[in-house]
């Protein structure tokens, strides 16, 4: 390939592009993109290819072996991250400027949380969309670990876990999960004077730019809620 760089002028396309390559990384390939940017894989593919035209250097190897970046393309997406983190918080920044509440906004939240009847997320997404309309949100259901690396990326804003961890050891369920399948005599809660715990949740950010009025808009939103 004859190598040129993605310098100076970027276009809206260039956005797109990046978009897309992030991702594609993030879900580890283009089948599994596919929900995600609700593209089909062959469009997924021309757009990847189209950005490593566009800089002149492969990005990633696809095929038999599965999904994977090259080199230049691991070093690339974290360029890419900082540049997509970036844009995001200027477009926060023009919004707070403006005191519109508007732009993207991407929330992960843990497995299970939702289907808990102590959590009043829905609540305060309802509360949060009549004080902020103009404001696209996205929810994304994660490990713990990946909402945390995924909120130090700059990939969530907002990310909500849990605070205490237990042991891998033990086969810990959530209570509201396990009731149907105790009732249903599939399962049995084992010396549960022994083995439990209270588990509290808490929303999680990064503490470097501080909270764009979006941000602490739904944040004020969860804390009504609950």
């Amino acid at each position: 390939m004859h190598r040129k760089a993605l310098l100076g002028n970027v276009t809206d396309n260039d956005l797109r592009l990046l978009r897309v390559f992030r991702a594609v990384v993030a879900c580890g390939g283009f089948a599994a993109a596919e929900l995600e940017l609700n593209i089909n894989r062959s469009t997924i593919s021309r757009h990847i290819k189209d950005l490593e035209a566009r800089l002149g250097f492969t990005l990633c190897r696809r095929g038999r072996a599965g999904f994977a970046l090259t080199d230049e393309g691991a070093r690339f997406h974290q360029t890419a991250q900082k540049m997509m983190t970036a844009l995001e918080d200027y477009q926060h920044d023009v919004n707070d400027i403006n005191q519109r509440l508007s732009g993207p906004l991407t929330v992960a939240i843990f497995d299970k949380t939702a289907s808990n009847p102590a959590c009043h997320i829905d609540r305060a997404l309802a509360l949060f969309d009549e004080q902020a309309p103009g404001v696209h949100l996205k929810l994304h259901v994660e490990p713990i670990n990946a909402i945390e690396r995924g909120v130090m990326e700059g990939r969530f804003h907002l990310g909500i876990i849990p605070d205490h961890r237990p042991s891998s050891s033990l086969g810990y369920l959530p209570q509201h999960y396990a009731e149907s399948f105790v009732r249903g005599q599939h399962i049995r809660a084992l010396a549960t004077d022994r083995f439990h715990y209270v588990c509290q949740f808490s929303a999680i950010l990064r503490q470097s730019p501080p909270p764009s009025r979006v941000v602490a808009t739904l944040l004020e939103a969860l804390v009504g809620a609950h």
